[in-house]
Protein backbone atom coordinates (compact mmCIF):
# COMPACT_ATOMS: atom_id res chain seq x y z
CA UNK A 1 0.00 0.00 0.00
CA UNK A 2 1.36 3.72 -0.53
CA UNK A 3 2.83 5.68 1.96
CA UNK A 4 0.84 9.66 1.70
CA UNK A 5 1.87 10.33 5.14
CA UNK A 6 4.22 13.77 4.87
CA UNK A 7 7.75 12.80 4.64
CA UNK A 8 10.19 14.57 7.32
CA UNK A 9 13.14 15.06 4.17
CA UNK A 10 10.46 17.40 2.50
CA UNK A 11 11.27 19.58 6.11
CA UNK A 12 15.16 20.25 5.01
CA UNK A 13 15.75 23.55 5.19
CA UNK A 14 18.33 23.82 2.26
CA UNK A 15 16.84 24.12 -0.90
CA UNK A 16 19.65 22.31 -2.69
CA UNK A 17 19.80 19.65 -0.69
CA UNK A 18 15.88 18.88 -0.69
CA UNK A 19 15.93 18.99 -4.68
CA UNK A 20 18.58 16.23 -4.84
CA UNK A 21 16.75 14.14 -2.34
CA UNK A 22 13.38 14.75 -4.52
CA UNK A 23 15.75 13.82 -7.49
CA UNK A 24 16.58 10.83 -5.72
CA UNK A 25 13.28 9.44 -5.18
CA UNK A 26 11.54 10.14 -8.19
CA UNK A 27 14.37 8.95 -10.42
CA UNK A 28 14.94 12.40 -12.43
CA UNK A 29 18.43 12.12 -12.08
CA UNK A 30 21.34 11.58 -14.29
CA UNK A 31 22.04 8.77 -13.51
CA UNK A 32 23.09 5.91 -15.96
CA UNK A 33 20.31 3.65 -15.26
CA UNK A 34 17.73 6.12 -15.50
CA UNK A 35 19.30 8.28 -19.13
CA UNK A 36 20.11 5.18 -20.85
CA UNK A 37 16.65 3.73 -20.32
CA UNK A 38 15.63 5.11 -23.39
CA UNK A 39 16.36 4.03 -26.72
CA UNK A 40 20.40 5.38 -27.45
CA UNK A 41 20.48 5.63 -31.22
CA UNK A 42 17.55 3.14 -31.77
CA UNK A 43 18.63 1.03 -29.76
CA UNK A 44 17.63 -0.65 -26.05
CA UNK A 45 20.47 -0.63 -23.72
CA UNK A 46 19.87 -3.21 -20.63
CA UNK A 47 19.78 -2.70 -17.33
CA UNK A 48 22.98 -4.61 -16.91
CA UNK A 49 24.54 -2.67 -19.74
CA UNK A 50 24.18 1.05 -17.90
CA UNK A 51 28.18 0.56 -16.36
CA UNK A 52 29.42 3.22 -14.22
CA UNK A 53 30.75 6.22 -15.90
CA UNK A 54 33.47 5.85 -13.22
CA UNK A 55 34.40 2.11 -12.53
CA UNK A 56 32.81 0.82 -15.15
CA UNK A 57 31.95 -2.06 -13.57
CA UNK A 58 28.93 -1.71 -11.69
CA UNK A 59 25.52 -0.80 -12.90
CA UNK A 60 25.18 3.01 -12.71
CA UNK A 61 22.02 3.25 -10.04
CA UNK A 62 21.53 4.85 -6.90
CA UNK A 63 22.63 2.69 -4.94
CA UNK A 64 25.84 2.20 -6.59
CA UNK A 65 26.78 6.16 -7.09
CA UNK A 66 25.59 6.99 -3.90
CA UNK A 67 27.23 4.05 -1.16
CA UNK A 68 29.71 1.76 -3.87
CA UNK A 69 31.49 3.31 -6.44
CA UNK A 70 35.04 4.11 -5.12
CA UNK A 71 36.73 4.43 -8.68
CA UNK A 72 36.39 8.54 -7.95
CA UNK A 73 38.05 9.91 -5.14
CA UNK A 74 35.86 13.19 -4.89
CA UNK A 75 33.05 10.78 -4.51
CA UNK A 76 34.50 8.79 -2.04
CA UNK A 77 35.68 12.32 -0.32
CA UNK A 78 31.34 13.45 -0.01
CA UNK A 79 30.48 9.94 1.14
CA UNK A 80 33.69 10.64 3.92
CA UNK A 81 32.35 13.80 4.68
CA UNK A 82 28.62 13.05 5.31
CA UNK A 83 29.68 10.34 7.82
CA UNK A 84 32.23 12.96 9.56
CA UNK A 85 29.51 15.48 9.67
CA UNK A 86 26.84 12.90 10.68
CA UNK A 87 29.10 11.66 13.75
CA UNK A 88 29.30 15.27 15.50
CA UNK A 89 25.37 16.08 14.55
CA UNK A 90 23.89 12.29 15.61
CA UNK A 91 26.57 9.77 16.79
CA UNK A 92 24.02 7.52 17.70
CA UNK A 93 22.80 7.04 14.46
CA UNK A 94 25.79 7.28 12.41
CA UNK A 95 26.97 4.16 14.62
CA UNK A 96 23.76 2.51 12.79
CA UNK A 97 24.95 3.29 9.35
CA UNK A 98 27.82 0.55 9.85
CA UNK A 99 27.70 -2.57 7.63
CA UNK A 100 24.48 -0.21 5.64
CA UNK A 101 24.86 -0.40 2.11
CA UNK A 102 22.60 0.56 -1.06
CA UNK A 103 19.15 1.06 -0.87
CA UNK A 104 19.04 0.10 3.39
CA UNK A 105 22.01 2.97 3.71
CA UNK A 106 19.90 5.49 1.60
CA UNK A 107 16.67 4.27 3.70
CA UNK A 108 18.23 4.67 6.90
CA UNK A 109 19.33 8.17 5.93
CA UNK A 110 16.13 9.29 4.64
CA UNK A 111 13.84 8.11 7.81
CA UNK A 112 16.65 9.91 10.35
CA UNK A 113 15.32 13.86 10.31
CA UNK A 114 18.85 14.80 11.65
CA UNK A 115 20.43 13.45 8.95
CA UNK A 116 18.08 14.32 5.77
CA UNK A 117 20.03 18.05 5.24
CA UNK A 118 23.62 16.90 4.89
CA UNK A 119 22.69 13.44 3.09
CA UNK A 120 20.83 15.90 0.45
CA UNK A 121 24.05 17.51 0.20
CA UNK A 122 26.16 14.53 -0.13
CA UNK A 123 23.55 13.37 -2.73
CA UNK A 124 23.75 16.64 -4.96
CA UNK A 125 27.86 16.83 -4.61
CA UNK A 126 27.25 13.16 -5.90
CA UNK A 127 25.08 13.86 -8.44
CA UNK A 128 27.30 16.67 -9.61
CA UNK A 129 30.03 14.74 -10.12
CA UNK A 130 28.45 12.29 -12.03
CA UNK A 131 26.76 15.19 -14.03
CA UNK A 132 30.10 16.54 -14.96
CA UNK A 133 31.18 13.34 -16.84
CA UNK A 134 30.41 11.71 -19.75
CA UNK A 135 28.39 8.80 -19.22
CA UNK A 136 30.26 5.23 -20.31
CA UNK A 137 29.04 3.32 -22.84
CA UNK A 138 30.56 -0.30 -23.14
CA UNK A 139 31.77 -1.67 -26.36
CA UNK A 140 31.77 -5.10 -26.31
CA UNK A 141 32.83 -6.68 -29.72
CA UNK A 142 31.19 -9.87 -31.95
CA UNK A 143 34.63 -11.22 -30.56
CA UNK A 144 34.68 -10.42 -27.12
CA UNK A 145 32.11 -11.63 -25.00
CA UNK A 146 30.86 -10.59 -21.48
CA UNK A 147 33.69 -12.91 -19.28
CA UNK A 148 36.78 -11.01 -21.62
CA UNK A 149 35.42 -7.61 -21.30
CA UNK A 150 34.72 -8.02 -17.14
CA UNK A 151 38.53 -9.87 -17.24
CA UNK A 152 40.26 -6.88 -19.68
CA UNK A 153 38.34 -4.40 -17.00
CA UNK A 154 39.81 -6.29 -13.91
CA UNK A 155 43.38 -6.22 -15.35
CA UNK A 156 43.12 -2.31 -16.22
CA UNK A 157 42.47 -1.69 -12.52
CA UNK A 158 38.98 -0.10 -13.44
CA UNK A 159 37.20 -2.05 -10.49
CA UNK A 160 34.69 -0.86 -7.87
CA UNK A 161 35.44 -1.96 -4.03
CA UNK A 162 33.12 -2.06 -1.30
CA UNK A 163 32.48 0.47 0.80
CA UNK A 164 33.46 -1.20 4.35
CA UNK A 165 37.22 0.66 4.30
CA UNK A 166 35.33 3.90 4.41
CA UNK A 167 34.03 2.46 8.38
CA UNK A 168 37.38 0.82 9.53
CA UNK A 169 38.99 3.93 10.30
CA UNK A 170 35.54 5.26 12.30
CA UNK A 171 34.88 1.69 13.72
CA UNK A 172 39.02 2.04 15.12
CA UNK A 173 37.87 4.90 17.22
CA UNK A 174 35.61 2.23 19.03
Amino acid sequence: APNFKFQTYLHTPVGRSRAAIVQLLASTHELAVERLRRRVNGVEVPRHERLCRFCHVGVEDEAHAITACSANPSVVDARRMFIMRMSKIHLLFTHTLVGKHGTEFIIACLQQPKATTEFGLMVAKIFRLYEATPLYRQTVGPMQDKEEHAESQQESGSECEDVDYLWDSWDEDW
